[in-house]
């Protein structure tokens, strides 16, 4: 039974992305302080989200290869039931991009609302990390480093991007044109709530074509 509940939060867009989504969600429609400064925040957290997916795969490509758990050999690991061995070989487990992204939202958002962010920030621990460990996914420092990874992307990108937004009137101007900015809005938390999924299966298939036309 446990073993089922742990897959289902590893595995289950519910309690993962499109759990982050609806919390971005909830804060775009309202929250406390000033709304241009509010949706500028979530704008930017959109924007780091997307740099966070692209450092964590990048970095998981240009480090030295890391083996996961389930695929290491002479390790003592009980496969959880429902488990396959077959699942992510050949694929890095340094860093966790999983970590990476959800680590990175989490902290954009306590720049945004200080308890959402903190309560985004203790679901990546939990619902995030803690079962790609338990699921032999991932090692510890996976989690650990991935983390870091995120969140100082968020520190260092966030007050700027926000400050930019801002500047520029990006807010004023999306509810302008709301009727092309909202379905880009919803478009973007679509990507989120599913760990941008589609977009990365697209770019794979563009970079196998690209790859192919060079040959």
């Amino acid at each position: 039974m446990l073993d089922g509940v742990v897959r289902q939060m590893a595995h289950n867009p519910l309690f993962k992305g499109i759990f982050v989504a609806m919390v971005l969600v909830a804060l775009w429609v309202g929250g406390s302080g000033d709304r241009n400064v509010r949706q500028a925040g979530l704008l930017a957290t959109i924007f780091i989200s997307v740099v966070a997916i692209g450092v964590g795969r990048s970095l998981a490509n240009l480090l030295p290869f890391s083996s996961r758990p389930i695929h290491t050999t002479g390790l003592t690991f009980n496969m959880p039931i429902g488990g396959k061995s077959e699942t992510l070989d050949g694929w890095s487990s340094m860093p966790s991009d999983h970590a990476v992204l959800f680590f990175a939202i989490a902290v954009s958002v306590v720049f945004v609302s200080r308890w959402m962010g903190l309560f985004l920030v203790t679901h990546a621990a939990l619902i995030i990390s803690l079962p790609r460990v338990f699921l032999g996914l991932h090692w510890p420092l996976d989690i650990l480093v991935g983390a870091l990874v995120g969140s100082l992307i968020a520190i260092v990108l966030f007050r700027p991007l926000q400050h930019a937004l801002l500047v520029t009137q990006v807010p004023t101007l999306f509810e302008r044109f709301g009727i092309v900015t909202y379905p880009l809005l919803f478009l973007s938390f679509l990507q989120i709530g599913t760990n941008f999924e589609s977009l990365r299966q697209l770019a794979s298939s563009l970079g196998k074509v690209i790859d192919m036309a060079q040959r």
